[in-house]
């Protein structure tokens, strides 16, 4: 039973590890996909980028925001789990 428990927390505290990883690829991701847009979006300004090249860029942007979004829920999910398997809650 106590290596059952010994797991169960190592387990919820390596996801709750990697999920604020995560957190900061996509951090990172976004702001990226901010300055890629903005830099498509000015090329298409200048008609030197199409409409397609500029949804593109919109798609990438909000893929990044899901993805952070994703890996902050991720991490409030780690870390509930981890205080169950730790006995404070």
């Amino acid at each position: 039973v106590t290596n059952a428990v010994q797991l169960e927390v190592r387990s919820a505290w390596v996801e709750r590890e990697q999920s604020r990883q995560r957190i900061v690829v996509t951090e990172q991701a976004i702001v990226q996909a901010e300055e890629n847009l903005n830099a498509v979006k000015e090329r298409y300004r200048v008609d030197m980028a199409s409409n397609s090249e500029v949804l593109d860029a919109e798609t990438q942007r909000e893929q990044a925001y899901t993805n952070f979004h994703n890996a902050v829920y991720d991490e409030a999910l780690a870390t509930l789990r981890l205080k169950y398997a730790t006995g404070k809650i």
